[in-house]
């Protein structure tokens, strides 16, 4: 398979380094691009018609061809799959921060959710304990025989069960 048949560019990112394989250029290339130690810089295209360059312009100005390319549209190319790699690259880390933050806010919502049921089941509980130890009351007079009876009288023994109403 020979090198026009093939595409224009390749590349991807390994770590913190740039990758590209530019097939069309003169003479073909592989570029590394290390952004760990290269903060500064921008990507540029210049050139005329048969002599198109593909490079980095540093803050001082000073451009450094990467790669030249007989065809603009080849350098277009390049350029343009470079630049969306660059960009790709930067917004990763964002995208990963972003959603770390949702995972945190959902932990957090989850966990008041498990905490606040929690604590509702423990009133109903508590709710519901109360109002069986009541009993069934109606006109506010108590409905059970133990209530109804008669008191004992001072110094006469009763069961404990009969005292406590149970």
């Amino acid at each position: 398979m020979g090198i026009a048949s093939q595409k224009p560019i390749d590349i991807r990112m390994i770590g913190a380094t740039l990758v590209a394989s530019f097939h069309r250029a003169n003479p073909p290339l592989i570029w590394r691009f290390d952004l760990e130690h290269n903060h500064s810089f921008s990507l540029a295209l210049q050139g005329d018609d048969g002599d198109w360059e593909l490079g980095l312009t540093s803050q001082k100005g000073e451009f450094q061809p990467v790669a030249s390319f007989a065809v603009r549209d080849d350098a277009e190319q390049a350029f343009v799959k470079v630049e969306h790699m660059l960009a790709k690259g930067r917004t990763g880390w964002f995208k990963i921060l972003l959603r770390g933050l949702w995972a945190i806010i959902l932990l957090i919502v989850l966990g008041a959710l498990v905490i606040g049921g929690g604590i509702l089941w423990q009133k109903v509980v508590q709710i519901k304990q109360i109002s069986g130890s009541v009993g069934n009351i109606e006109n506010g007079f108590p409905n059970t025989q133990a209530d109804t009876a008669a008191p004992p009288t001072p110094g006469t023994p009763v069961p404990a069960d009969e005292f406590f109403n149970r």
